[in-house]
């Protein structure tokens, strides 16, 4: 073959649908509108009072700046508190497992695995339980599509998004977390999960995730 190897020539034939696959999500990534403001989680709700908490500025460079929405919010009644994020992904580069987050954080993973949502919207989301020395937190986390759910935000993200990328679509949609925290006023004491579920639901019944998606 003209003395090219041919391993040099598998490698070549490689590059040539990646950079057609990165050309096509750099259209689509061009149209897409921003729709996830800070403002787009209420800073009240019912009882609850939030904090809003902006992502820093090494969160942002390794999401590629994406738009977002995360409060604390705080029931001053109980001290339950719950952590919520709201993360517009334009395609899988600016979408990560979250569980890194949280072990970036010295937090250690005990559980995860896929749920049916407990708040009763009847898609798949995925769970999982952390422990920091006395400090123990339930972290719900999911990809909200146009089309459905993706629970899997790791390997499952990755492989969808090629799969979209080869026919010229993105992978888009909300990254969402919802992590029930350690009382505010005992670290020890954890919310409950079911809290932070009923909150959510209040949440998605008032953002309404899904005409966010459209408008995309």
């Amino acid at each position: 073959m003209n003395g090219v190897p041919a391993r040099a020539l598998v490698a070549a034939g490689l590059l040539v649908p990646t950079a057609l696959v990165s050309g096509l999500v750099a259209q689509r990534e061009f149209a897409t509108k921003i729709v996830v403001a800070e403002t787009t989680l209420p800073e009240k709700i019912g009882n609850w009072e939030s904090r809003s908490v902006p992502l820093s500025d090494g969160e942002k460079s390794m999401l590629d700046s994406p738009a977002a929405s995360q409060r604390v919010y705080n029931d001053p009644s109980t001290g339950d508190q719950v952590q919520v994020l709201v993360l517009q992904v334009n395609n899988t580069q600016n979408a990560h497992d979250p569980k890194l987050c949280m072990a970036g954080s010295g937090y250690a993973l005990q559980d995860d695995h896929t749920v049916q949502c407990p708040w009763g919207a009847g898609y798949p989301v995925s769970r999982a339980d952390f422990q920091k020395d006395s400090s123990r937190v339930s972290m719900y986390y999911w990809l909200r599509t146009p089309t459905g759910s993706i629970a899997d935000m790791s390997s499952g993200l990755k492989m969808e998004g090629l799969k979209r990328a080869l026919v010229g679509s993105t992978l888009k949609g909300l990254a969402i977390r919802v992590i029930a925290l350690p009382h505010s006023t005992n670290p020890a004491e954890p919310t409950d999960p079911k809290v932070a579920e009923n909150l959510w639901k209040t949440l998605e019944n008032q953002i309404r995730p899904d005409t966010m998606i459209a408008r995309m």
